[in-house]
């Protein structure tokens, strides 16, 4: 997010882990990870820009959701708002965009650049870029936030190998074969090590940092991490049909 709150600790974890989620250490850190093959899974978008009480979170979309009759697999926060919950980023759901690419320089985490664009394209094929690539694109759903974490295999240049800011955090990867792999931490990690984690614990060679602080994991049983704060843009992953 672009407001700076802070959570003064992590609330424990209340729900089972979905299917596609297992729970993984590396270099000392634990974090939830979801795999989300993409003839498995279909990942869309939700959002509360401006729509809804300041205090709504990722469980809210949950809420929702179930109370139409599709309850999803999970939701995650997905990208940075302002106090509004409006998003900051590029914004498209069901092909519409509903928030302009910012490519702007300024203060935070969104600004670190590269930033970059989470996006799904019209075919269910998934991918990382940077922003200046995701002009033009025809996404069915994307979300921008920043920094990258991983581009083309490598650490954002900007990263200190394990640098002293330190939060909850999630982010959002793609491996070279289309998989979409989920991560948040279950405490206070660097970015350092969070890219390092996409990197050469999950195999993506593209990665995006999403938030830090606010991030939030829930499935249809409840809040699995975080889950204190408001969100703007929401990411849903529901299930195919087989």
């Amino acid at each position: 997010m672009a407001v700076n709150w802070r959570a003064s600790s992590p609330p424990p974890p209340t729900a089972a882990l979905p299917t596609p989620c297992h729970d993984q250490a590396f270099e000392g850190a634990r974090y939830v990870v979801c795999v989300l093959p993409p003839d498995r899974y279909r990942i869309s978008g939700a959002h509360n820009d401006g729509q809804a009480d300041p205090t709504a979170g990722v469980m809210d979309v949950i809420r929702a959701r179930t109370a139409q009759g599709s309850p999803p697999v999970l939701a995650m926060n997905a990208g940075m708002y302002d106090a509004n919950l409006n998003a900051i980023g590029l914004l498209v759901e069901d092909g519409r965009q509903l928030k302009a690419l910012n490519q702007r320089d300024g203060p935070g985490n969104f600004h670190l650049k590269p930033n970059g664009v989470f996006g799904v394209d019209r075919a269910g094929h998934a991918r990382v870029v940077v922003s200046a690539e995701a002009a033009g694109a025809d996404f069915a759903y994307a979300t921008q936030s920043g920094p990258m974490l991983v581009i083309d295999d490598r650490l954002h240049p900007a990263f200190q190998p394990d640098g002293q800011s330190r939060y909850r955090r999630n982010g959002v990867g793609v491996r070279a074969d289309g998989t979409v792999v989920l991560a948040i931490s279950r405490g206070t990690v660097s970015f350092g090590a969070f890219a390092r984690l996409f990197r050469d614990g999950l195999d993506c060679p593209d990665a995006l940092f999403l938030d830090g602080a606010v991030s939030a994991l829930a499935g249809p049983d409840g809040p699995i991490v975080g889950g204190a704060f408001p969100a703007g843009p929401v990411l849903v992953v529901d299930r195919k049909a087989d």
